[in-house]
């Protein structure tokens, strides 16, 4: 990394600018693939005969590849770093970009093979983004003090190319292939497609003679993103006298979740928002598949519901599963108690804190109803907008106690 502190260089402090650094860095790092990945593994078992068990081996689920080769990254960042007003104000920024050359991942391999996938070198991704800081001290007197920091982040993935012979690659995949996490060349990573409803040449939705959407299986439709546009937070502490207050503040804007428990419970009518149609039914809009007349078919919530949301339905479609996932949350809130230097230096105890936490504790904004935003857990990139019967995050309360010797 290359750092050049112009305030310095050319003189510039003054009451108004106090620093200025500028910086820039270029590197290259190898991912090799992980233990056992180039050979077939196989796993020790035991097989159950007439005379008793014998030890035996099976193979592995996946494939090994004798011709992996190591990931290359290859990242650039340009920043700056200001500070003002005596350093109660500041600013640091970066842009960056990175290119991942033969990414190693697992690709699904034919039935006929015997394996169920086998990991590849399948191609490149280019990402770049930007990260920015503003930090400051808007109040600081003898018994008063306000600190706060806000951050922001933008990242924007795109696939290069994939590996030779690899139209497209499925992360996820869902209800017989109806929903499914792709990376395509020339597109952004994670996007998600879905069937779409059918409609005639006017751009009307068919409808079946039972009165339910016509899915059109035949061609898949972008429904959006699981990755966030934007992410940060907001770091606060106030200080009175021996009294302290510190809380974050999370949020992200932008991105898409695909929630199998948020589809599972409109199909059973377990939310709120399945109570429109429950006194009389409903008429989707559109017309007969067959005749072209407009649809005149009643529905009761029930039949709707179930035909519309529930797994393997004939009319199940994107409005199903993939919703909007956009939150501002309190993520942790302290309240604090430093103990008088008289009292403590009795005890040969310096900075004595004790201090009450709460942690995740609500949220000011959401876009989703019934589910916590954050509830996708997984060891996968695409698991952060995937939920599969996760579990909500733990509200908690603590207690801390601080003291230096």
């Amino acid at each position: 990394m290359e750092v050049f502190i112009f305030s310095d260089a050319f003189n510039l402090k003054n009451d108004t600018f106090s620093y200025g650094k500028l910086r820039a860095s270029y590197g290259i790092v190898g991912n090799d693939a992980g233990i056992y990945l180039a050979n077939i593994a196989y796993n020790q078992t035991s097989l159950q005969t007439i005379n008793g068990s014998v030890p035996s081996l099976t193979y592995g689920n996946s494939y090994g590849n004798l011709n992996l080769k190591p990931e290359r990254k290859y990242e650039t960042e340009f920043g700056v770093e200001l500070k003002f007003l005596k350093n109660r104000l500041g600013l640091d920024a970066s842009y960056y970009t990175n290119r991942i050359e033969d990414q190693i991942l697992p690709l699904a391999a034919p039935a006929s093979s015997g394996a169920t996938s086998q990991v590849l070198n399948v191609g490149e991704i280019a990402n770049n983004g930007v990260e920015i800081s503003l930090s400051g001290t808007p109040i600081q007197n003898d018994v008063f003090t306000w600190t706060s920091r806000i951050n922001y982040a933008f990242n924007q993935s795109k696939v290069k190319s994939l590996a030779e012979g690899v139209d497209e690659l499925v992360f996820y995949d869902s209800d017989q292939s109806s929903l499914r996490i792709v990376a395509r060349p020339g597109e952004k990573l994670g996007n998600i497609y879905v069937y779409p409803l059918a409609t005639d040449g006017n751009g009307n939705n068919l409808i079946t003679d039972e009165g339910y959407y016509v899915v059109d299986k035949t061609q898949y439709k972008n429904a959006g993103n699981i990755l966030p546009k934007a992410i940060g937070g907001w770091t606060n502490t106030f200080t009175y006298k021996n009294f302290m207050l510190d809380f974050t503040a999370d949020y992200r804007f932008g991105g898409k979740m695909v929630s199998q428990n948020l589809k599972y419970g409109m199909s059973a009518g377990q939310y709120e928002n399945t109570l429109p149609y429950r006194e009389g039914g409903v008429t989707l809009q559109g017309v007969n598949e067959k005749t072209g007349a407009p649809n005149t078919v009643n529905l009761s919530a029930a039949e709707y519901y179930m035909n519309t949301f529930g797994w393997g339905a004939d009319s199940w479609n994107e409005k199903g599963a993939v919703y909007d996932n956009s939150f501002i949350k309190l993520r942790e809130l302290s309240i604090g108690y430093k103990i008088p230097d008289a009292f403590t230096s009795k005890l040969k105890i310096n900075n004595l804190r004790v201090s009450l936490i709460g942690r995740n504790l609500f949220y000011f904004y959401r876009t989703l109803d019934n589910l916590d935003p954050e509830s996708p857990v997984g060891n996968q990139w695409w698991s952060q907008g995937v939920d599969v019967g996760s579990t909500a995050a733990t509200r908690s309360f603590g207690f801390s106690l601080n003291a230096n010797f």
